[in-house]
């Protein structure tokens, strides 16, 4: 939801209800396990992990 209203402040988009608000949830909430899926790839590699 804050991307598309980021991208509305930098005019790349237009401002429109979503089709599915759920979607929009499910989105960030990957972005949110992929980032901690990440952090602990890169903690395990810190410490010689395989």
């Amino acid at each position: 939801m804050l991307e598309l209203l980021e991208y509305f402040k930098q005019d790349k988009a237009a401002l429109a209800p979503h089709s599915n608000p759920r979607a929009i949830l499910y989105k960030e909430l990957m972005k949110e396990r992929a980032a901690l899926r990440k952090s602990i790839r890169e903690r395990t590699q810190e410490f010689g992990g395989t």
